[in-house]
């Protein structure tokens, strides 16, 4: 299927790129985008998911959107209240836009459709950057409690480098933007290279925020002390008679009565 050229409707999506291979859904409420999910739905349901350049813009054309995106086939959709949709799609080849034609009232798109991967590297190599991203992946699930324990164990079992790549850059919690530049890569030593820069310096930034965590916890926990111990002398000054209040009270009212006294004579 390499080089295959195709006409889709296609959905603008903001703030979201999607990979092949990608399970997920989101909400369509734009008048063009609802025309593209049933126009998918009369054919054989495959859709052209384009990422927007810019979150902002309302209406986008052509210049507004990425050169690539996801050919994905549309498995669920969901009305909602306010006449919208929540449609669940999956990934499944990447595509480069080759053009894009507003055909009243949808946007279609003709596409090279990109389903290979340019691998040359021999299988020791590949064997060894498996063996890395298995390591650092045991860093970054160490460093980050919230990434599921049961996900990580799946993806420490895979041995083939193409897949273990494919699926860490599904499931680590990348934004839109690190996405759309790993969609764009046929090339799989790139992949990888993107990749690990992105793992390492999450791994980093957790360790940062950590530091800071604790910085932050040790000065609150000094300042509590500090508190406490001036409470707890307070306290002790009190029981002991001591307290400079009630010490200033009684030496107020010594002088009091000595006024009243030198009144009365």
């Amino acid at each position: 299927m390499n080089d295959l050229r195709m006409e889709l409707p296609a959905i603008a999506l903001r703030g979201l790129t999607i990979l092949p291979n990608m399970i997920v859904h989101f909400e369509v409420s734009r008048r063009k985008s609802k025309f593209a999910v049933e126009a998918a739905m009369m054919k054989d349901q495959n859709v052209l998911l384009v990422t927007q350049r810019h979150t902002q813009t309302e209406d986008p054309e052509e210049r507004d959107l990425y050169g690539y995106g996801t050919v994905a086939k549309i498995k669920q959709i969901v009305k909602l209240p306010k006449n919208m949709l929540r449609v669940m799609v999956e990934g499944v080849y990447r595509a480069r836009v080759e053009s894009l034609v507003m055909t009243e009232p949808l946007l279609k798109a003709e596409v090279t459709v990109l389903d290979h991967t340019d691998n040359d590297m021999d299988e020791t190599t590949q064997q060894g950057m498996v063996r890395y991203l298995h390591d650092s992946l045991r860093t970054y699930s160490a460093s980050n409690p919230s990434f599921s324990a049961d996900l990580a164990g799946q993806l420490m079992d895979e041995e083939d480098l193409e897949h273990l790549v494919d699926q860490l850059c599904i499931n680590l919690p990348m934004d839109y933007k690190e996405r759309q530049k790993y969609l764009e890569t046929t090339d799989l030593q790139m992949r990888f290279d993107q990749l690990t820069v992105f793992m390492d310096k999450e791994i980093q930034m957790i360790r940062i925020g950590r530091e800071i965590q604790e910085k932050v916890k040790a000065r609150v926990d000094k300042n509590q002390r500090e508190y406490i111990l001036r409470e707890q002398m307070k306290v002790i000054r009190e029981e002991l008679g001591e307290d400079n209040t009630q010490a200033e009270a009684k030496e107020f009212e010594k002088q009091l009565e000595a006024l009243e006294a030198g009144s009365a004579i």
